[in-house]
């Protein structure tokens, strides 16, 4: 059975990634889930993009950048790199609030013709993520040979 090293909010992804492989034993499992540096909601958002939140995430890549890191520190057997959309509404909402309220967590009303917005960039995101890599966290799941 393998064994799971979650990712911690570093400033040094290459060393926390070797470290990793080192406390790994052969067909252990690496799991990785962080936010995406490409994200439709960051290009977007901008500054206002919920990820930027410093001192809780140092350093932010990009898909071809962790997959790279990755593939740099291995050996793996497999190495899966991918962009997930699964929290793209709820980013939707932390930027609307930011924006709103100057605060991610603000309760704030939202319109009918909010909504639709946070629904359309949602649609977007999911449609576009398999070809851009558009969501907002990459996962990193990786077998160690």
């Amino acid at each position: 059975m393998g064994q799971f090293v979650r990712w911690s909010h570093t400033v040094d992804p290459r060393a926390f990634l070797r470290a990793a492989v080192r406390l790994l034993c052969p067909g252990g499992s690496l799991y990785v889930q962080t936010p995406n540096f490409d994200s439709l909601i960051h290009r977007r958002a901008g500054g206002n993009w919920f990820a930027l939140e410093p001192p809780r995430h140092m350093c932010i890549l990009s898909v071809p950048a962790m997959h790279r890191l990755c593939s740099e520190i291995g050996p793996w057997t497999s190495l899966t790199v991918r962009s997930l959309p699964r929290r793209a509404r709820k980013e939707q909402e932390h930027v609307m609030a930011l924006q709103r309220a100057g605060n991610f967590h603000a309760p704030i009303e939202r319109s009918f013709r909010d909504e639709w917005q946070i629904g359309l960039w949602s649609l977007i995101e999911h449609a576009g993520n398999r070809l851009f890599r558009w969501g907002e966290e990459i996962e990193v799941i990786a077998i160690k040979a």
